[in-house]
């Protein structure tokens, strides 16, 4: 018998992709830190930070210092939506309190 498309769906690992903030990738590769020194010092003497050059800048430069992180595989541990969301709050200090953020 030839599977179908939902044999395979459900014998499939749950998919979760992880988005991880700028402060965390450079902490996995501090090569990133040192790229955004040296774009923003670019920046500074490009536009002398003057507002309306800053305001049509592009930040091609800065996403780059970000798709160009090396980071080892082993660095990344593998998590759930359920650990992440945890994870996400603790960082924000959330402590629940009165807040209807996650009511239905």
């Amino acid at each position: 018998k030839t599977p179908t498309k939902r044999d395979v769906d459900d014998k499939a690992p749950d998919v979760f992709t992880r988005i991880y903030l700028g402060s965390e990738i450079a902490a996995l590769d501090p090569g990133v830190h040192e790229c955004l020194e040296h774009v923003i010092e670019e920046i500074m003497e490009r536009t002398k930070c003057d507002d309306h050059e800053l305001e049509h800048l592009s930040i091609a430069s800065v996403d780059n210092c970000y798709q160009n992180a090396r980071i080892a595989p082993d660095s990344v541990r593998p998590t759930t939506p359920g650990r992440e969301v945890e994870t996400s709050l603790s960082a924000l200090n959330y402590d629940g309190g009165d807040s209807g953020l996650f009511s239905p």
